[in-house]
């Protein structure tokens, strides 16, 4: 069902203050931490420029206002009563040393998403905290949040350290939520998707008062703002901690890099409820607050192109991808704590939502109740990234050209772009299919196909096919109105031999896209009545 809003704060199931030598303390219910509000906030008067934190950046070799966990991710077995959990918290300060907690700088834990009950009593032994695990099934991953505030010479108001890991159950439950929302876009085909959303706010009067437009990108990850827009220190609106660890962002696709530091803080989502508008939250994510632009040579180094850079920085993304590894050098996002559509919760800690969303050109559903409808494909967990899929099969072909003509690999829908990226190692490209540009020639006979489907076991997608769509290849200055890109861009991969296809954001234009993130599973379902342009897509 779309269920009417009910607004709360994001609320720890677990909210512990851990001291240096002693049992932690634990309270449950609508408790924030009280004992260092002051360290929480930030004050917008003081640039939050990371020029102003220590260090400016962080060198490669260290670990700077970060909290590492070991093990990175925790699994546990449903039936195992009376199981203990035992995570490995280490707090890094902004020049790469350990911080030891203290009664008057003590380590805090959330534990956000577990229904009452399953994660209880708490005790530390060091660095190491063990939770009490009842035993029982939970529907969605649990999220770990810890922060510290760094008190070392140089560092800013608020500078903290921070960190977010995760408690896995090893086989969840297949079961859907009952609970979904509806999320207008503000801008929609064949633009970019966008909605509106505001980051770090304590109440909803707050965040519905500061709405920026986000747009939508299935080909990243993480939330991005503005560092400008996060809210002031007044001591009601925010929900903010840090700055953290220097950061940035960069999009392979245009070389384009953010810079600025990782802070702890909810997303707030605009949503319909009838003829009204409100907001939803998702509980706190490990969000980037930017204040610097520039072109870099390439994503792998960041190497600025100095005349490019700039500190007027109007920035909001919304990264939202599955299997989206780190950019860059100073990426700290990780798949799915930093996926804010997969975080949503509500006065039941969000355990009534399956993380999830439906993406179309008519608005955004998150939370998924059911696939029916749905053309889906069932994902494999991705074993180097414990909650994070694979992605799904795809082929991409050129009925017009001679064999072999057809290439399998994986595939991504990505609504972050209005081209297509097709990768094969050069030598394999049909003749004809591509120009001095390395892009596939407009009206090229036969056109294009894609297939999206299951893994076969071969390497080919098997049948029945979750999409197909034909269409007639373009470098057109106009977006199309079919699924078809502006135009297709060949990517030499020669070292990897990974075949793969961007599709990008067209086939929204014929079909409506479904992820299940806690099931795994993607799906299409043709937009109906059919619209033009859209009678090659099956």
């Amino acid at each position: 069902m779309n269920k009417s809003p009910r607004r709360s704060k994001p609320t720890p199931l677990l909210l512990l203050i851990v001291l240096l030598v002693s049992l932690s303390t634990a309270a449950y219910g609508n408790n924030n931490n009280k004992n260092s509000t002051n360290n929480n906030k930030i004050n917008t008067t003081t640039s939050l420029a990371a020029t102003d934190t220590c260090p400016e950046t962080c060198p490669a070799t260290e670990t700077c206002d970060q909290i590492t966990f070991s093990p990175d991710v925790t699994t546990v077995t449903a039936g195992d009563s009376d199981d203990s959990i035992d995570i490995e918290m280490t707090a890094f300060d902004c020049n790469g040393n350990e911080i030891t907690p203290s009664t008057s700088n003590p380590l805090h834990v959330n534990v956000y998403g577990a229904p009452t009950g399953v994660i209880t009593d708490t005790i530390t032994s060091g660095s190491t905290f063990t939770f009490s695990y009842n035993g029982a099934a939970f529907p969605n991953n649990i999220s770990v949040n810890a922060w510290i505030t760094d008190q070392t010479a140089g560092a800013a108001i608020g500078q903290s350290a921070i960190g977010q890991t995760q408690i896995l159950l090893d086989e969840p439950p297949s079961t859907f939520g009952s609970v979904n929302y509806s999320v207008p876009l503000i801008s929609t085909l064949p633009n970019a998707l966008k909605i509106k959303g505001a980051v770090g706010y304590l109440n909803a009067s707050g965040a519905n008062s500061n709405l920026n437009t986000y747009t939508i990108d299935t080909g990243s990850l993480g939330t991005i703002v503005t560092a400008s827009d996060l809210p002031s220190s007044d001591g009601v609106n925010t929900l903010v901690i840090g700055p953290g660890s220097p950061g940035a962002k960069c999009y392979n696709s245009s070389n384009n890099a953010f810079f600025g530091n990782y802070y702890l803080a909810p997303v707030d989502i605009q949503v319909t409820d009838g003829g009204s508008t409100t907001s939803i939250r998702t509980n706190p994510l490990i969000v980037l607050a930017v204040n610097q632009f520039c072109k870099v040579e390439n994503c792998k180094t960041l190497t600025k192109i100095a005349s490019t850079c700039t500190s007027s920085v109007d920035f909001h993304y919304m990264g939202v991808g599955f299997d989206r590894g780190s950019t860059a050098p100073g990426d700290l996002f990780s798949s799915p704590t930093a996926n804010a559509f997969l975080h949503v919760t509500d006065a039941n800690n969000g355990t009534d939502i399956s993380p999830g969303y439906i993406l179309s050109a008519n608005g955004v559903t998150l939370g998924i109740n059911s696939t029916t409808g749905f053309n889906t494909i069932p994902l494999t967990a991705d074993t180097s990234v414990p909650g994070d899929w694979n992605p799904q099969c795809a082929c991409y072909s050129f009925p017009g050209l001679s064999a072999p003509n057809q290439f399998c690999g994986t595939g991504l829908l990505d609504v972050g772009i209005t081209e297509m990226f097709i990768d094969l190692p050069f030598a394999q490209r049909p003749p004809g299919s591509f120009d001095s540009n390395n892009k596939v020639p407009a009206n090229l006979t036969g056109g294009m196909n894609v297939l999206m489907g299951p893994d076969d076991g071969t390497g080919a997608c098997g049948s029945p096919a979750a999409a197909s769509y034909s269409f007639q290849t373009l470098q057109a200055t106009t977006p199309p109105t079919s699924p078809a890109p502006t135009y297709s861009q060949w990517i030499d991969i020669t070292s990897t031999d990974k075949i793969f296809v961007n599709t990008g954001r067209d086939p929204l234009n014929c079909y409506n896209y479904l992820f299940a993130g806690q099931l795994g599973q993607v799906g299409f379902q043709k937009v109906s009545p059919e619209p033009a342009g859209c009678s090659g897509a099956n």
